[in-house]
């Protein structure tokens, strides 16, 4: 299976069937104008898409690749463009993933057309001994010198 993303005004993913030659599908992404990641689950019946909308507002979008269905969408509100840089599925699950990027760290459950997130911002002190403070957690590191 390969899949593509497109820029434009309505953002569309575009999948094949490479060992066919056959195009599987074209599915239009709403609130989104340009597709920067995609990730096939390990079924390959789903794929996560991250994307902008025209206002540069982060979007994640779930679709079921035979239903030719969006499972799940999110616009996030309240982020840089281009914060998440990566999104990848759990191994053997169709409704649990992670996006990472810049000081981001989050963990995706589908429920519905809903996703819920647990985020962890990532931040490093730049003075004081170093460590990566998470919403729930800190994990203190040694400073090597």
């Amino acid at each position: 299976m390969l899949a593509l993303g497109t820029s434009e005004f309505k953002a569309h993913i575009h999948v094949w069937d490479i060992s066919h030659n056959t195009k599987v599908s074209s599915i239009p992404l709403p609130n989104s104008s340009l597709v920067y990641a995609l990730k096939f689950s390990s079924n390959t019946r789903h794929l996560a898409a991250i994307a902008l909308s025209k206002h540069f507002k982060q979007t994640i979008a779930v679709i079921d690749i035979q239903e030719q269905s969006i499972v799940a969408f999110t616009t996030l509100l309240h982020t840089l463009a281009y914060k998440i840089r990566d999104v990848e599925f759990y191994p053997e699950s169709t409704s649990r993933l992670v996006t990472a990027g810049i000081q981001h760290l989050s963990l995706w459950k589908i429920g519905g057309k809903y996703m819920k997130a647990h985020c962890f911002d990532l931040t490093m002190t730049r003075y004081k001994e170093e460590a990566v403070s998470y919403t729930h957690l800190t994990l203190p590191t040694k400073r090597i010198v």
